[in-house]
């Protein structure tokens, strides 16, 4: 497939590359290796780059007009890239395509992840930004439209030498330029035990020295990208989100897992808090065990 680009940022994972390599011949792909010794076909970097600034950089090879963003710990399934790209040729009103993401350890055990991930479709670019706060999950390792993303990096790059408010800044600037779709099928498998699903609340924002200059370069870039009086509205979304996600998260990570049972029709044994998987996986683990 030519007409969209793989970035894998990596570092010290030289054999999970040449497993992606092998998995991804068909694509064109763009490494960035922070690594002392980076590989041969990567882009170097410095080990201390940013994520952001390191895409920042990577960006501006992609000659294709969909890009897709891939961890070198997950990969996005073939289908579902065909299927992203597809979706956004039809719809220019869409800045960027997911799906279900789910995490394997090293006996195969599936378990899903991000628990709110839904479509978010609302016409207001506000309004998406207050619904992804509600509701978060980071868009980062999705396909995208090419034409939208360097400008949204270097506005991250700008604003925030934080990775965890670049992620927040990457994903509301996502939001801010289209809407986000869902696919209702599963979209990438992530390596168990790498989730950065633990976040600091608002209080500790504005309180904390460590977070406090950060935040509020964060705030009163989103005030005025935004074109809104305040992000209190965005602030108190994100209260939501945290305690929805602190108190309520068994709750969510069983309907969510039900879903996904439901949906696909399988049969999964539910056991020690984990998915068992059946057959109808095969063709993923196929590829998890070359790795």
């Amino acid at each position: 497939m030519t007409n969209i680009t793989l970035l894998i940022p990596t570092c010290n994972r030289p054999k999970e590359i040449i497993q992606k390599k092998k998995y991804y011949k068909d694509y064109p792909l763009i490494i960035g290796d922070s690594s002392i010794n980076p590989i041969k076909e990567a882009i170097p970097f410095p080990k201390e780059i940013s994520i952001f600034e390191k895409m920042t950089k990577m960006i501006a090879y992609v000659k294709t007009p969909y890009v897709g963003f891939c961890a070198d710990d997950d990969f996005l399934l073939h289908q579902a890239i065909q299927d992203a790209v597809l979706f956004l040729e039809k719809n220019s009103d869409y800045s960027s395509i997911g799906g279900d993401v789910v995490s394997f350890d090293k006996t195969f055990n599936l378990q899903p992840m991000y628990y709110f991930n839904s479509s978010n479709i609302l016409d207001d670019p506000s309004k998406r930004v207050l619904k992804q706060m509600k509701n978060y999950f980071p868009v980062i390792w999705t396909v995208f439209p090419t034409s939208i993303l360097q400008a949204i990096l270097l506005s991250v790059i700008e604003n925030t030498d934080d990775n965890l408010f670049g992620e927040l800044l990457f994903t509301f600037l996502v939001l801010s330029k289209g809407k986000y779709h869902k696919l209702d099928q599963f979209m990438s498998v992530r390596r168990s035990g790498l989730s950065s699903e633990s976040r600091p609340s608002i209080k500790k924002f504005k309180t904390e020295k460590v977070y406090n200059e950060k935040y509020l370069r964060f705030y009163y870039y989103l005030v005025g990208k935004l074109g809104v009086q305040s992000t209190e509205p965005l602030m108190e979304a994100w209260e939501e989100y945290l305690k929805k996600f602190t108190q309520k998260s068994k709750k969510h990570y069983l309907l969510h897992r039900l879903r996904l049972c439901q949906h696909y029709n399988t049969y999964f044994r539910l056991m020690n808090q984990r998915i068992e998987t059946t057959t109808v996986f095969n063709h993923i683990f196929r590829d998890l065990k070359k790795w």
